[in-house]
C-alpha cells in the first residue's frame, strides 16, 4: 500500500512539472551560458543534420520546415538556412545558398533568387568585368572579377560567379566605377566598397588604400558624411562613379564628389581627398560617368553640364580637360545624359530628340565635336506620331556603341523597341554576331557611336520576351550590355526580366551563370 501511495505521488509530480514550461539554458563548457545552448569546447565541434537535399526536410508534423531551421545540405556540401524573407513563387519557402563556399571563405549573407523570376531589377550597373543589379527590395547581385574586393566579399581576388548581398534597407541606386561600389539606399544612407585609393569610395576616416571592409554586413561600409544629421535623417539622393572618383547628389539638389581630378569638377588638378561640394552647379535631378572620367549632369531647370577628360570630344565642347561643370551647347531642355568612353548622348525634356556627340570608336579625332540631333536616324521613329526615346546607354568603357529605348506608338504600340550602333567585338550588341554595326547607307572602319556617315541603328528582333513586356532600363559596360524589362500598366503579371550580351570569361563572370560569350541578350540567372 505504501508502495503504491509512493508510485502515486511521483507520478503527480511529474505530472506537474510536465505543465510547467522550461524557461533553462543549458552550457557546455560553461557555467555560465548566455543563450538556450552556449557551447564552449575547443575539442569537439556540433554536428548539423546532414540531409540529401534541403528538399525533403521537413518539420515534426510533416510540414514545412519553419524559418531558422539549419542542416548541412549534402548535395550542395554546404550549410544553408531556413529564411521566411526567401520568395519561390508566390510561397514564402525559400532556403538560402551556401553559407560557405567550397574554400570556405566567401560570406552569403542571404539567398540567391534567381534573376529573371522573382528578382524584381530595379537598376543595373557594368564595369570592365563585373556588374551588379539593384533588386527592388534589399538585394543586390552581384558577378564577376572580386579584384579589389569590389564584390563586397572583404576580400580581394578571384572570379565569382552570381550571388546576392543583402541590405537592411531597399535601394534607391547603385552604380559602378572601375574597381569600386556607390550605392544609396531609400533612407537616404550611402554605401561603398571596393578599392579606395584616392579616397574614391569616400571611406576617410580612416584613410585607407586598400579595399574597404567592415560595416554593418562585415562586407560593407556605410559613408556616414551624409547622415545622420542633426535631425537623425540622411540626405544623399543620387549617386554616380568614374573610373576613380565618386559623386553624391543630396536631397536638396548639391552636389559633393571625391577622388580624382579632372571628374571630382572641383577646378584643380590634383585628388580630392576630402567629400567636397562641386561648386558651378546647382539643383542636380540627374547625374551620370564613364569609366574615362567624362561626367554629366542636369539640373531642375533642364541645363546640362559636362566636365572631367576631353579627350576625343567626349565633352561635346573640346578636347581639352575641363576642371569645374561647364553648359552643354544644346538649344533643347535636356532629361537625361549619358556618358560613354570619349562621347556623350543627352534626352530631350519632352523625350522627342536624342543628342550624341564624341569621337570615333577607338581614336581621338573627333566625328561630333559638338552635340548632333539624330532621332530621324532611328527606324520608324516619328514623334509627331506620339513615338518617345526612354532611355539611352553608352559604353563606359572600351569605345563605341550606343544602345537607344524607344516607345513607337505608330508602328508598336504599348511596346518600346531596342535599337544599337557601333562597336561589337565581344557580341555586346546583342545582334548575333561579333560584327560591328555600322555602314547602313554608309560609315567607316571604325564606327562612330555618334552616327556619322549616315549610319542608321538597328532594331533588335532576336529578343524573345513576353507580349506586352517593357524596357525598363539599360546599362552598358566596356564588353557587354544588360537591358532590364518588367511588366507594364495593363498586364502587372508579367516579371522582371535581367537580358545580357557580350563576353563572357573565367575570370570575368559579368553575365552570372552564362559560360560562353552571349551574342544574343540572354536571360541572366543564378
Amino acid at each position: 500500500m505504501k508502495q503504491n501511495k509512493i508510485k502515486n505521488l511521483l507520478l503527480a509530480v511529474f505530472a506537474l512539472l510536465l505543465g510547467v514550461p522550461a524557461f533553462a539554458q543549458v552550457g557546455i563548457g560553461t557555467n555560465n551560458p548566455q543563450g538556450i545552448l552556449d557551447v564552449n569546447d575547443s575539442l569537439r565541434d556540433i554536428v548539423l543534420p546532414r540531409v540529401a537535399s534541403v528538399d525533403s526536410v521537413k518539420a515534426l508534423d510533416g510540414g514545412e520546415a519553419v524559418p531558422g531551421t539549419m542542416v548541412f545540405d549534402m548535395s550542395q556540401n554546404c550549410a544553408r538556412v531556413k529564411n521566411i524573407s526567401i520568395r519561390q513563387g508566390t510561397k514564402n519557402k525559400g532556403w538560402s545558398d551556401c553559407l560557405l563556399d567550397v574554400a570556405g571563405t566567401k560570406i552569403i549573407t542571404d539567398s540567391i533568387l534567381q534573376l529573371g523570376t522573382n528578382f524584381t531589377v530595379a537598376k543595373a550597373a557594368v564595369s570592365n568585368n563585373w556588374a551588379v543589379l539593384m533588386g527592388g527590395d534589399s538585394l543586390v547581385w552581384f558577378s564577376g572579377s572580386n579584384a579589389n574586393s569590389v564584390g563586397g566579399l572583404g576580400r580581394a581576388g578571384g572570379a565569382v560567379r552570381s550571388y546576392t548581398l543583402v541590405f537592411s534597407e531597399q535601394m534607391r541606386g547603385i552604380v559602378a566605377g572601375t574597381d569600386h561600389v556607390i550605392a544609396v539606399d531609400r533612407s537616404g544612407r550611402v554605401w561603398t566598397w571596393g578599392l579606395n585609393t584616392n579616397s574614391r569610395t569616400g571611406q576617410i576616416n580612416p584613410l585607407t588604400s586598400t579595399y574597404v571592409t567592415g560595416g554593418v554586413t562585415g562586407l560593407l561600409d556605410s559613408c556616414d558624411f551624409f547622415g545622420p544629421n542633426s535631425t537623425g535623417k540622411y540626405i544623399a539622393k543620387y549617386v554616380a562613379a568614374s573610373s576613380a572618383t565618386s559623386f553624391v547628389v543630396i536631397a536638396n539638389g548639391d552636389l559633393y564628389s571625391i577622388g580624382t581630378s579632372p571628374a571630382d569638377g572641383n577646378g584643380a588638378t590634383s585628388a580630392n581627398a576630402t567629400w567636397t561640394k562641386v561648386s558651378g552647379i546647382s539643383n542636380v535631378t540627374q547625374i551620370d560617368a564613364s569609366l574615362n572620367n567624362t561626367v554629366g549632369a542636369v539640373t531642375a531647370s533642364g541645363d546640362a553640364y559636362v566636365w572631367g577628360t576631353g579627350g576625343g570630344n567626349g565633352l561635346g565642347i573640346s578636347t581639352s580637360n575641363l576642371l569645374a561643370p561647364t553648359r552643354l551647347p544644346v538649344n533643347v531642355l535636356i532629361r537625361k545624359i549619358a556618358m560613354g568612353y570619349q562621347c556623350g548622348a543627352a534626352i530631350s525634356q519632352d523625350s522627342t530628340k536624342l543628342y550624341v556627340w564624341g569621337a570615333n570608336n577607338t581614336v581621338s579625332s573627333p566625328v561630333a565635336a559638338a552635340p548632333i540631333e539624330i532621332s530621324a536616324r532611328i527606324p520608324n521613329f516619328d514623334a509627331s506620331k506620339g513615338d518617345r526615346i526612354l532611355d539611352v546607354g553608352m559604353a563606359r568603357s572600351g569605345g563605341g556603341n550606343l544602345v537607344i529605348v524607344t516607345n513607337l506608338k505608330k508602328r508598336y504600340p504599348g511596346v518600346a523597341r531596342v535599337y544599337v550602333f557601333g562597336r561589337n567585338n565581344y557580341g555586346q550588341l546583342g545582334v548575333g554576331n561579333t560584327t560591328n554595326q555600322y555602314a547602313t547607307g554608309g560609315g567607316t572602319s571604325n564606327p562612330p557611336p555618334t552616327g556619322g556617315g549616315g549610319i542608321i541603328p538597328r532594331a533588335i528582333n532576336t529578343m524573345r520576351i513576353d507580349k506586352g513586356t517593357q524596357f525598363t532600363g539599360v546599362a552598358c559596360g566596356g564588353y557587354n550590355t544588360i537591358l532590364l524589362t518588367g511588366p507594364n500598366s495593363t498586364n502587372l503579371s508579367l516579371s522582371y526580366v535581367a537580358y545580357g550580351a557580350g563576353r563572357v570569361s573565367t575570370s570575368a563572370a559579368v553575365l552570372g551563370a552564362i559560360t560562353t560569350a552571349a551574342l544574343y541578350f540572354t536571360p541572366l540567372t543564378k
